[in-house]
């Protein structure tokens, strides 16, 4: 799944990683990689490589891996803004999940603390009667994202207009733990940040919220169990837009996690297809080699 910055060249699989960071950066080409999970103590590893879409056309960016002997499975030129932005998904964690709360210091305004995401926390995502998948995070999702330092805001419901904090402001603070994606916000000295303090403290915002883009081949689909629905494995954030509390429930918005899940589903039929015809001619082969005997 390309997105609206870069060009991505993808080196090896991303599920073969323990975790996958940023390596280095320079004159708008950056390498994501980490371990592999079959030498989680070994070096790292190059897993990708992308490109400033402003600095780098296509051509460019094929000639530079030409030029440096790299040889991708799979290149993904940037998307325009228009197609960007229906690829960004939403998701929202419940109460007792989230442990959002507010902290309070002598001399100091209160704060919000929580968490957006939990690792590891199957959570199911239904947007029909019939229709829907479970989903988790899995650790070190937003590794990319909280190494480059990106400009993620602190937004109550998502609203623009209702600022609790900002990354590059220091008025929220993002860390990975064991638990998950734990944010720190401190809000202003506002009628929005009066009121969302508030409202965190008497639960009339139980929830957390955050909203997202996943990296090309930043998830993973897995069958479910007889008569449970398939599995979804963020493996890889690569844009993180914005975090916050947020009125719950909510409904999930799962476009691009719907086109993801239809494309697995078409894949794993055309595979089931192509075993069934390999089995076919397999006992086609075989009686006619017990016809000859």
């Amino acid at each position: 799944m390309p997105y609206e910055n870069e060009h991505a060249a993808r080196l090896r699989d991303p599920d073969g990683f323990e975790r996958i960071v940023q390596l280095w950066s320079k004159a708008g080409v950056r390498a994501l990689g980490g371990p592999l999970k079959s030498k989680p103590d070994g070096p790292t590893v190059e897993q990708a490589i992308r490109f400033d879409a402003k600095k780098f056309t296509v051509a460019e960016a094929k000639k530079w891996l030409s030029d440096h002997d790299y040889k991708p499975i799979l290149f993904e030129p940037a998307k325009d803004k228009k197609t960007v932005e229906i690829e960004m998904e939403r998701r929202v964690m419940c109460s007792d999940l989230c442990e959002m709360r507010i902290v309070e210091e002598e001399g100091q305004r209160p704060k919000i603390v929580g968490y957006a995401a939990v690792f590891d926390s199957p959570t199911s995502l239904r947007f029909s009667k019939v229709y829907g998948f479970t989903e988790k995070v899995k650790r070190g999702a937003f590794a990319n994202v909280l190494a480059r330092k990106a400009d993620v805001l602190g937004l109550v419901n998502h609203d623009p207009n209702q600022r609790i904090g900002r990354t590059t402001a220091g008025t929220l603070i993002l860390l990975e733990d064991d638990k998950g994606l734990r944010m720190e916000a401190t809000p202003p000295d506002t009628q929005v940040g009066r009121d969302t303090v508030e409202d965190v403290r008497n639960g009339n915002l139980d929830g957390m919220s955050f909203q997202f883009r996943i990296s090309p081949g930043g998830d993973k689909w897995e069958r479910g169990r007889q008569g449970e629905p398939e599995l979804r494995t963020l493996i890889e954030i690569d844009e993180l837009y914005d975090v916050g509390p947020a009125t719950f429930p909510a409904y999930p918005d799962t476009t691009a996690a719907v086109r993801s899940l239809d494309a697995w589903r078409k894949e794993q039929a055309e595979q089931e297809i192509e075993q069934s015809a390999n089995q076919c001619e397999a006992m086609r082969m075989r009686l006619r080699l017990a016809e000859t005997e």
